[in-house]
């Protein structure tokens, strides 16, 4: 069996070891036309940081479950984290729920997990008809309530990435909402 060649950074993976109480996920980023594992930080209500905890590589070689193959290399305890298909994890001590979106003009949804600071992350697209096949947004559902009870207390959930100011921060501060006007409602319509 393959087995990935992540290149852990390590700097990156202590300073998020010493945090790990503010570690709201792990998961995959585009950098340019490679790919690499991260770890959403929330440093205040309003400002979140990603730190690159893995160098980047192409696309084609990035594991699809770099979930599983980070606790092959590392320590961190992830017992709980709740984890999507080894793809990304999330704190269950942040996590909300889940919401999606269907694309506009396309076949697709986009699946999110929200947090209880009102801030929620893109995980993955998925095919409408397959997502509707496998019961929606439930399994995700489900699998939170392996953790804790499903209880959103947020009907607003802001999108990090259309908040992303090019340094590695998340900046959903009142002031920049209103320069940019970026923020989404997402709607649980199942």
């Amino acid at each position: 069996m393959y087995k990935p060649q992540f290149i852990i950074k390590d700097e990156n993976i202590e300073r998020v070891i010493e945090n790990k109480n503010n570690v709201l996920c792990f998961k995959p980023f585009d950098v340019e036309n490679n790919r690499a594992l991260y770890a959403v930080l929330k440093e205040n209500d309003n400002l979140y940081y990603k730190t690159q905890i893995t160098e980047s590589q192409p696309k084609i070689t990035f594991p699809y479950d770099p979930i599983y193959f980070l606790g092959e290399y590392t320590d961190f305890d992830f017992s709980d984290y709740v984890n999507i298909n080894n793809h990304a994890t999330f704190n269950s001590n942040y996590l909300e729920g889940f919401k999606y979106k269907f694309a506009i003009n396309d076949k697709n949804c986009f699946l999110y997990a929200t947090f209880n600071t009102g801030v929620s992350t893109y995980i993955q697209r998925e095919k409408i008809n397959g997502f509707l096949k496998h019961n929606g947004i439930e399994p995700y559902i489900e699998l939170l309530e392996k953790y804790k009870e499903f209880n959103p207390k947020h009907d607003f959930y802001k999108i990090l990435e259309y908040y992303d100011n090019g340094n590695g921060y998340f900046d959903v501060g009142e002031e920049f909402i209103n320069e940019r006007k970026l923020s989404l409602r997402l709607k649980n319509i199942i």
